[in-house]
């Protein structure tokens, strides 16, 4: 009923000046053989995976209405009986409607991503679901002086999940004030009133205050943004209450015209885990989540970027640190990784695409520690505009001496194709 909701909803756009529309629809269908299809240590299994599957594009722009949307559709046909054929629906979509254009807007979004239930398991079938968040609410603006700007916002916020009992509503309230001091300088000073109520009975519902002032700085070369804020939250069940100063870093220095430096870092408090991206490109892509708690946790993160091209080559070297200090459960974790993308224009259709993964998981309280490496390797061939081949192959491994039962291995091959049918 959901993904027929938003199939809806996404069809309802199109009944707005229809003629103002950027649409595209594209299928495809990736037919991938894997050794290991439950990615356990011993009693591997081999089969293939037949994916079919259909993209959806959409983007709309009047002075009333901005509308995009992007979802991915596909059907898993596996060729053994270990685990069921399945449907998923993923993707993203946003409608932003200007009731009084600079005054009122009203905004509805929807993000539909498939997680890993169970940040400990393998990520297989059976330890996979589908999130999906939806927002709405209005922005209320006030221009005060010159270009600076008074902004009150409500946001509802649904959240679900399929495997884990982790569904919970959110009622977000934010008043801020936006000061422009000079044309490449904006400081934003802000009071945020987030009241979070968790579906599961046990789990502990709270209310969380948050003041915060940024500044950022655009420039030729450089964009840089700091924020310095505190945030208190009171839990309900008798859970003592938590506090913490929070700090974000970003940092984006265009060293030349083709070479960007980019640095990221966060100290707040949070009660889900951010999504851990393990390989970057589109053949054997996978992802991690810890999804599974209702609890607020204090988040440090830090991410430094380098992407290069060079004539025909692009290079992308990504170190990432990320640490989930909970309150007062033993689910403490500690991540580190370090990627690598290489992508080069053999021919005007050719493309080589590199990837490699290498990090570290350590699950302090259970005292679990797992180093990952992945690496993938695949070949691009456009032999028109609306047909695309891939052409690629895969190794994904976990390891640990303390707990060798949740130890595996994995090599996948395939193709993909895909069609535009529309563009």
């Amino acid at each position: 009923m959901r993904r027929f909701l938003t199939a809806t909803s996404l069809l309802l756009l199109t009944t707005n000046a229809v003629q103002a529309l950027d649409i595209s629809l594209g299928i495809r269908n990736e037919s991938t053989h894997t050794d290991n299809t439950a990615r356990t240590a011993d009693n591997e299994v081999d089969e293939w995976v037949h994916t079919p599957g259909a993209e959806f594009f959409i983007e709309h722009q009047t002075q009333r209405l901005v509308v995009n949307g992007n979802y991915e559709y596909e059907k898993r046909i596996r060729s053994e009986d270990l685990f069921e054929d399945e449907s998923v629906l993923t993707g993203t979509s946003n409608l932003t409607w200007h009731i009084l254009p600079g005054r009122l807007d009203f905004t509805v979004a929807n993000a539909r991503t498939e997680t890993t239930a169970q940040a400990q398991l393998a990520q297989n079938p059976d330890n996979q679901q589908v999130s999906m968040s939806t927002r709405a609410g209005p922005t209320l603006r006030f221009k005060t002086r010159g270009a600076d700007e008074f902004q009150l916002q409500f946001l509802y916020t649904d959240e679900r999940n399929e495997a884990e009992e982790t569904d919970a509503t959110r009622e977000t309230a934010t008043a801020a004030y936006v000061w422009n001091p000079g044309n490449n300088d904006r400081v934003t000073f802000s009071a945020l009133n987030n009241t979070v109520d968790f579906e599961d009975d046990l789990a502990p519902d709270y209310k969380g205050y948050t003041t915060s002032v940024q500044w950022e700085r655009f420039g030729p070369s450089i964009d840089f943004r700091a924020l310095a804020g505190y945030t208190a939250v009171e839990r309900d069940l008798g859970r003592d209450d938590v506090s913490n100063t929070d700090a974000q870093l970003g940092l984006a220095w265009r060293m030349t015209p083709t070479m960007t430096l980019s640095l990221d870092a966060a100290r707040d408090l949070r009660d889900r885990s951010a999504t851990l991206e393990l390989g970057v490109i589109d053949f054997g892509t996978n992802t991690q989540i810890d999804s599974e708690l209702n609890e607020v946790f204090i988040n440090t993160r830090a991410a430094l970027t380098w992407d290069m091209r060079l004539w025909d080559n692009r290079i992308v070297l990504g170190v990432t640190y990320d640490d989930e200090d909970y309150d007062d459960v033993f689910n403490d974790i500690e991540r580190r990784a370090l990627q690598f993308t290489f992508e080069r224009r053999l021919s005007p259709r050719f493309d080589l695409l590199l990837a490699g993964f290498v990090g570290e998981e350590n699950f302090i309280d259970a005292g679990t520690e797992f180093d990952r490496l992945s690496y993938e390797i695949a070949l691009r061939y456009n032999p028109n505009r609306r047909l695309s081949m891939l052409f690629g192959a895969a190794h994904d491994e976990r390891e640990s001496d303390l707990v060798p039962d949740q130890n595996y291995e994995e090599n996948t091959y395939g193709v993909t194709l895909q069609y535009m049918l529309l563009e």
